[in-house]
């Protein structure tokens, strides 16, 4: 008997010990019932971006511009972010995006790269309609040389001397080079004693510069970086490049890579686009927004500078870097894009006759 109301009792408060942990977890399933597994997943899951930039931006942007971004993020929203990053020239990159790479934020050389992911619909035809015209940064097109400036390299008319061997990129593949090359055009077009515009371009001086510079180049790499590479191994006296290339040498390795700025040369202006043809699918326009915001702010400025870029705004004066010359011209001065390249690199261009007319000399030189 005794027994058996012994485990009647026992049985009892079992069956409430289970009943009070069902009430339990019903209770937390009430309390959590506004809040699904899925979104707690969300939540916890970083946010992400995917930047594809041309390849002289990788170290500013790896090393400077998104652990600063990381850290203004996660302070503002609580959230942390992670970056796909992909560096290539920036007309392969822009070919890349137009054939199917889901870049969300894109950093270009110049204009005409983005120019071809807007006809295809990728980018807002209104990209360029801010005060900096969707530039965010800038730098100058100068000439490197040996340490101790053995050759007496100061201005663009240094690299005709029959002694001085020169390196640039190749401007049907590279559109660096084709910055570098407008920069001594720019020279020969006008002298720094005029002010420079569309109307009062000496073509015939710029001929001449551009196919005396043309004659002493040895070596024409297809990239910017290739080129550097090249005058890094000691082949030539001088290479024509932007300023942010020697700073960033000198940053990374501590041996110095001196340069010159020519008193007429031109601003680098380099445009930073959102790909909403990307982001309207993925949902990310907001956090391509902020970071596109974030690359012209005040905060950025001192990190691209440290990497040898100038603002977009302004002299383009900053510390650490040389003084920038009165002459410094932008591709207004050339009647945009569209006109310098058909001036310049056209089938029948100033640097195009310099290059085929030079070819034909060494071909007739033979044997």
């Amino acid at each position: 008997m005794l027994q058996r109301v012994g485990l009647k009792l026992k049985n009892r408060i079992l069956f409430r010990f289970r009943q009070t942990i069902f009430n339990l977890a019903t209770a937390l399933i009430i309390f959590n019932s506004g809040c699904e597994p899925s979104d707690r997943l969300s939540q916890s899951a970083p946010d992400r971006l995917t930047l594809g930039a041309f390849s002289v931006t990788r170290e500013v942007f790896h090393n400077g511009l998104i652990p600063a971004f990381k850290q203004k993020w996660l302070v503002k929203t609580g959230r942390k972010i992670e970056f796909e990053e992909s560096y290539l020239a920036s007309g392969a990159l822009s070919r890349a995006i137009n054939g199917g790479f889901d870049a969300d934020v894109a950093l270009f050389s110049l204009d005409p790269d983005v120019e071809a992911l807007v006809s295809s619909g990728l980018v807002d035809k209104s990209w360029n309609a801010g005060q900096n015209a969707g530039h965010v940064v800038r730098s100058l097109v100068v000439i490197g040389h040996r340490p101790g400036n053995p050759k007496q390299i100061d201005d663009w008319s240094d690299l005709t001397k029959p002694d001085v061997s020169v390196v640039y990129a190749d401007p049907k593949t590279s559109g660096g080079a084709r910055w570098n090359l407008l920069g001594v055009a720019a020279s020969g077009f006008w002298p720094v004693t005029v002010k420079a515009n569309p109307a009062n371009a000496d073509r015939n001086t710029a001929a001449k510069l551009l196919a005396d510079v043309q004659q002493q180049v040895t070596v024409m790499d297809s990239s910017g970086r290739q080129s550097l590479a090249t005058f890094l191994r000691l082949t030539g006296d001088a290479i024509i490049t932007y300023e942010n290339d020697p700073v960033q040498y000198q940053r990374i390795t501590g041996q110095p890579l001196p340069y010159v700025i020519p008193s007429r040369t031109i601003w680098i202006e380099m445009p930073a686009v959102e790909i909403a043809g990307v982001t309207k699918k993925n949902g990310r326009s907001d956090i391509a927004k902020a970071f596109l915001n974030f690359l012209e702010s005040a905060e950025a400025r001192p990190i691209w500078s440290q990497f040898g870029f100038r603002p977009i705004d302004g002299d383009g004066n900053v510390e650490g870097l040389p003084p920038v010359p009165a002459g410094v011209v932008t591709i207004k001065e050339f009647g945009g894009w569209k006109k310098a390249r058909e001036d310049i690199f056209g089938n029948d261009g100033l640097w195009t006759r310099s290059f085929i007319n030079k070819g034909l000399a060494q071909s007739e030189s033979k044997p």
